[in-house]
């Protein structure tokens, strides 16, 4: 299983507001290849992120995740409830 946090991991730490008032990120290609050929391996992937963002939800849904938990700023008791879970 992958686990990951998203801003600063997923991304290259910049982040902008677009003209609806909403927050995007620059998520890499390349990172996003690297997680199809992981799920295509038979790895569970999960994301623990303290944000709550559409963008994030995307990228998450398009990357098949697997686990997806936002608003966790602390990662500690999502971390354990994936453990439960998967």
């Amino acid at each position: 299983m992958l686990v990951l946090d998203v801003d600063g991991v997923l991304t290259d730490c910049r982040i902008w507001m677009d003209s609806n008032g909403e927050w995007k990120r620059f998520f890499s290609i390349r990172d996003g290849v690297g997680i199809k050929l992981l799920h295509e391996a038979g790895y569970k992937l999960a994301i623990i992120t303290g944000s709550k963002s559409a963008d994030i939800q995307a990228r998450a849904k398009n990357l098949s995740f697997d686990y997806f938990y936002e608003g966790a700023m602390d990662k500690g008791p999502s971390f354990e409830r994936l453990q439960k879970e998967a």
